[in-house]
């Protein structure tokens, strides 16, 4: 059984899982698979790298949180929050283990268990705890889950008969989907909840496992193109591009991250090294819009310690460069471009964006230099490579 299997389900449902997990045969997997095409490298940074199992990352504006163990205690699992410039603090309460999770905002959530597993809410600077809405937590295992607001987006195991569900929870409306459910020695593995999009693993053993892509908006199912190998821990971006790992079923077998925009092409972004595997990944965009995808490093020779965090900066954006001609100011949605002379925000490919000028006191709107923007309307636009366009306001 493929090690890191192992390890997530104990952080992820400790009790229940031992009693229901099935332990299947180690396969072999060679990848002879058209291999995606390979981008430029990328640089992945050390986040975290201490005696200690640090693992599944996530991160929000100001604060990184992870789950930890330590060798004092190796069947111990906590959640720990460090704010920028400050000191790290545990979340989950004493006498209980923990594991995640997401930010939005100042607002964590995480899973807390001992006998019981429950998701739980917490602010990350008054430290508050609080429940969600009736209809997430239950008699049953609820775990792992991922949230952005409106949306939780976490997974449940039935206790008495073992079967696993994702679940996609609104918690303005209490309204709930059910996205996926399997039983037997099926599995099922949240991922994250962004914009739009909820991503999560399917797996029916001994066959591979699988990305499902889910399209909140248009109620839309896809899955990632596999042909062999094993997909592992989604992240997505909230216009839906996909990272995740690749793998052979063994620990460290050509474990790689791959990002797969809705409709492809599909593309190797970080190869690890021999032995090399992780757990998670969670994608955060830094502030000029490049994508930022926090993971985890396992080390197979060691799987109960040796796990650090790591992240890297994708390159997979276009540059959209606005300059302004008189007295006026240009915005964009989503957010990004703000500006009254010149600037610039990287985006997603084929992303859509919109442009809206608003004229300075005394002035008019005369129009946009790009020919797909006549007239002085809102400009959108869908850029593929770095773009520039210019708005003209008359005095």
């Amino acid at each position: 059984m493929r090690g890191r299997r192992n390890r997530a389900d104990r952080s992820g449902e400790a009790a229940t899982a031992r009693r229901t997990r099935k332990i299947l045969p180690a396969l072999i997997v060679a990848l002879t698979l058209g291999v995606p095409s390979a981008v430029a490298s990328v640089t992945d940074i050390p986040v975290r790298v201490t005696p200690a199992w640090d693992a599944h990352p996530v991160a929000g504006v100001g604060f990184l949180a992870w789950v930890q163990n330590t060798r004092a205690h190796p069947d111990l699992f906590n959640v720990y929050v460090k704010p920028d410039g400050g000191s790290q603090f545990r979340v989950n309460l004493p006498g209980t283990e923990g594991s995640l999770g997401g930010i939005d905002g100042t607002t964590l959530a995480y899973q807390q268990f001992r006998r019981g597993s429950d998701i739980k809410f917490f602010n990350l600077k008054t430290h508050a705890r609080w429940n969600p809405p009736r209809g997430v937590n239950t008699k049953h295992w609820e775990y792992w889950p991922a949230f952005q607001r409106p949306w939780l987006l976490f997974a449940r195991q039935n206790i008495v008969t073992g079967a696993r569900s994702i679940i996609l929870f609104n918690l303005h409306t209490h309204a709930s989907r059910v996205l996926d459910v399997v039983r037997g020695n099926k599995y099922v593995q949240p991922g994250q909840v962004n914009g739009g999009y909820a991503v999560w693993v399917h797996w029916v053993p001994p066959g591979r496992a699988r990305v499902d892509i889910y399209d909140m908006p248009n109620h839309k199912l896809t899955r990632v193109p596999n042909v062999r190998g094993y997909d592992w821990s989604p992240s997505v971006t909230e216009n839906g591009t996909v990272y995740f790992e690749r793998s052979g079923l063994r620990c460290g077998s050509n474990a790689r991250i791959m990002r797969y925009p809705l409709g492809g092409p599909l593309a190797t972004v970080l190869g690890l090294p021999k032995g090399i595997d992780l757990s998670s990944t969670y994608v955060f965009p830094l502030d000029d819009g490049s994508i930022q995808v926090f993971h985890d490093r396992m080390r197979c020779s060691s799987l109960k310690f040796g796990d650090d965090i790591y992240r890297f900066v994708d390159d997979y954006t276009v540059t959209l460069s606005v300059t302004v001609v008189g007295s006026g100011t240009v915005t964009s949605a989503p957010a990004g471009i703000s500006c009254t002379s010149a600037c610039s925000h990287e985006f997603e490919p084929n992303r859509t964006v919109t442009l809206t000028a608003t004229p300075g006191l005394g002035s008019t709107f005369v129009g946009w230099s790009d020919a797909p923007c006549p007239g002085t309307d809102p400009c959108t636009l869908m850029p593929t490579s770095d773009t520039s366009i210019t708005a003209t306001f008359n005095p």
